[in-house]
Protein backbone atom coordinates (compact mmCIF):
# COMPACT_ATOMS: atom_id res chain seq x y z
CA UNK A 1 0.00 0.00 0.00
CA UNK A 2 3.12 2.44 0.07
CA UNK A 3 1.67 3.44 -3.57
CA UNK A 4 -1.56 4.57 -2.37
CA UNK A 5 0.45 6.82 0.57
CA UNK A 6 2.87 7.97 -2.33
CA UNK A 7 -0.24 9.62 -4.53
CA UNK A 8 -1.56 11.30 -1.35
CA UNK A 9 1.97 12.92 -0.77
CA UNK A 10 2.69 14.21 -4.42
CA UNK A 11 -1.13 15.75 -4.58
CA UNK A 12 -0.34 17.53 -1.19
CA UNK A 13 3.49 18.28 -2.24
CA UNK A 14 2.18 19.74 -5.84
CA UNK A 15 -0.46 22.39 -3.78
CA UNK A 16 2.01 23.19 -1.55
CA UNK A 17 4.22 24.32 -4.53
CA UNK A 18 2.06 26.39 -5.66
CA UNK A 19 0.61 24.21 -8.27
CA UNK A 20 -3.35 23.66 -9.04
CA UNK A 21 -4.34 20.50 -7.91
CA UNK A 22 -4.45 17.74 -11.24
CA UNK A 23 -5.50 14.31 -9.52
CA UNK A 24 -3.83 11.20 -11.45
CA UNK A 25 -4.39 9.97 -14.46
CA UNK A 26 -6.33 6.73 -13.67
CA UNK A 27 -5.51 5.00 -17.20
CA UNK A 28 -1.53 5.12 -16.05
CA UNK A 29 -2.87 3.45 -12.20
CA UNK A 30 -2.11 -0.31 -12.21
CA UNK A 31 -3.90 -2.55 -10.10
CA UNK A 32 -6.41 -1.47 -7.79
CA UNK A 33 -5.11 2.32 -8.30
CA UNK A 34 -7.15 2.35 -11.40
CA UNK A 35 -10.28 0.64 -10.05
CA UNK A 36 -12.97 2.54 -7.86
CA UNK A 37 -12.14 2.83 -4.30
CA UNK A 38 -12.90 4.49 -1.22
CA UNK A 39 -10.20 5.90 1.18
CA UNK A 40 -9.52 8.30 3.82
CA UNK A 41 -6.47 9.95 4.42
CA UNK A 42 -5.40 10.80 7.27
CA UNK A 43 -2.57 13.24 8.44
CA UNK A 44 -0.21 13.52 12.22
CA UNK A 45 2.27 15.16 13.17
CA UNK A 46 2.80 12.74 16.21
CA UNK A 47 -0.64 12.80 18.35
CA UNK A 48 -1.16 15.62 17.06
CA UNK A 49 -4.44 15.47 13.71
CA UNK A 50 -3.42 17.85 10.58
CA UNK A 51 -6.23 16.56 8.69
CA UNK A 52 -8.58 13.49 8.23
CA UNK A 53 -10.98 13.08 4.63
CA UNK A 54 -12.56 10.72 3.38
CA UNK A 55 -15.71 8.96 1.60
CA UNK A 56 -16.95 5.55 2.62
CA UNK A 57 -18.34 5.09 -1.20
CA UNK A 58 -16.12 3.90 -3.69
CA UNK A 59 -17.70 6.44 -6.72
CA UNK A 60 -13.81 7.02 -8.66
CA UNK A 61 -10.59 5.69 -9.09
CA UNK A 62 -9.06 5.04 -6.28
CA UNK A 63 -6.06 6.80 -7.17
CA UNK A 64 -8.06 10.47 -7.76
CA UNK A 65 -10.09 9.14 -4.70
CA UNK A 66 -6.76 9.40 -2.57
CA UNK A 67 -5.50 12.37 -4.31
CA UNK A 68 -8.47 14.34 -3.75
CA UNK A 69 -8.82 13.20 -0.15
CA UNK A 70 -5.31 14.05 0.87
CA UNK A 71 -5.86 17.77 -0.79
CA UNK A 72 -8.76 18.00 1.04
CA UNK A 73 -6.98 17.20 4.40
CA UNK A 74 -4.09 18.70 4.11
CA UNK A 75 -6.14 22.24 3.11
CA UNK A 76 -9.56 21.85 3.66
CA UNK A 77 -10.48 20.27 6.78
CA UNK A 78 -13.11 22.13 8.37
CA UNK A 79 -11.55 21.49 11.76
CA UNK A 80 -8.59 22.35 11.53
CA UNK A 81 -5.85 24.59 9.76
CA UNK A 82 -4.24 24.16 6.32
CA UNK A 83 -1.11 22.64 6.96
CA UNK A 84 2.36 24.19 6.37
CA UNK A 85 5.73 23.22 4.55
CA UNK A 86 7.00 22.26 8.02
CA UNK A 87 3.94 20.18 8.71
CA UNK A 88 4.46 18.47 5.15
CA UNK A 89 8.28 17.78 6.40
CA UNK A 90 7.39 16.17 9.33
CA UNK A 91 3.99 14.63 9.20
CA UNK A 92 2.81 11.21 8.80
CA UNK A 93 0.34 9.94 6.09
CA UNK A 94 -2.04 7.48 6.70
CA UNK A 95 -4.43 6.20 3.58
CA UNK A 96 -6.95 3.67 4.65
CA UNK A 97 -8.35 1.71 1.63
CA UNK A 98 -12.03 0.60 2.64
CA UNK A 99 -13.87 -2.27 1.92
CA UNK A 100 -17.47 -2.39 0.64
CA UNK A 101 -19.46 -1.42 4.12
CA UNK A 102 -21.46 -4.32 5.79
CA UNK A 103 -24.56 -3.81 7.78
CA UNK A 104 -24.66 -5.19 11.08
CA UNK A 105 -28.47 -4.78 12.49
CA UNK A 106 -28.40 -5.17 16.34
CA UNK A 107 -30.45 -4.29 19.28
CA UNK A 108 -27.78 -3.71 21.80
CA UNK A 109 -23.88 -1.89 21.67
CA UNK A 110 -22.81 -5.32 23.50
CA UNK A 111 -24.13 -7.13 19.57
CA UNK A 112 -21.99 -4.91 17.74
CA UNK A 113 -19.02 -5.41 20.29
CA UNK A 114 -19.17 -8.89 20.19
CA UNK A 115 -18.73 -8.76 16.27
CA UNK A 116 -16.09 -6.54 16.22
CA UNK A 117 -12.12 -7.13 14.99
CA UNK A 118 -10.36 -5.26 16.88
CA UNK A 119 -7.14 -3.67 14.81
CA UNK A 120 -9.07 -4.74 11.34
CA UNK A 121 -12.77 -3.21 11.58
CA UNK A 122 -13.79 0.18 11.41
CA UNK A 123 -17.42 1.00 12.46
CA UNK A 124 -20.02 3.47 11.16
CA UNK A 125 -23.26 3.93 13.32
CA UNK A 126 -26.29 5.53 11.61
CA UNK A 127 -29.06 6.76 13.53
CA UNK A 128 -31.96 8.87 12.01
CA UNK A 129 -30.17 11.54 10.03
CA UNK A 130 -26.84 11.28 12.06
CA UNK A 131 -23.87 8.73 11.39
CA UNK A 132 -20.07 9.01 12.86
CA UNK A 133 -17.17 6.84 11.80
CA UNK A 134 -14.31 5.39 13.43
CA UNK A 135 -11.14 4.00 11.25
CA UNK A 136 -9.56 0.90 11.88
CA UNK A 137 -6.55 2.93 12.74
CA UNK A 138 -8.09 4.35 15.63
CA UNK A 139 -7.63 0.62 17.32
CA UNK A 140 -4.57 1.79 18.04
CA UNK A 141 -5.75 4.38 20.90
CA UNK A 142 -8.95 2.13 22.62
CA UNK A 143 -8.68 -1.01 24.67
CA UNK A 144 -11.15 -2.93 23.44
CA UNK A 145 -14.55 -3.25 21.65
CA UNK A 146 -16.77 -1.07 24.38
CA UNK A 147 -13.96 1.09 24.46
CA UNK A 148 -14.53 1.72 20.63
CA UNK A 149 -17.80 2.10 20.18
CA UNK A 150 -18.37 4.14 23.71
CA UNK A 151 -15.99 6.79 21.81
CA UNK A 152 -17.61 6.77 18.79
Amino acid sequence: MNQVCAVALDAIRSVLTGAPFAPPDPSCMIGELGQPGASFVTLEQGERLLGCVGTLSAVRPLAVDVARHAVAAAFDDPRLPPITVADYETMSTKVSVLTPLEPVVADALDDVAARLRPGIDGVVVEHRAQHATFLPSVWARVPDAETFLDAL
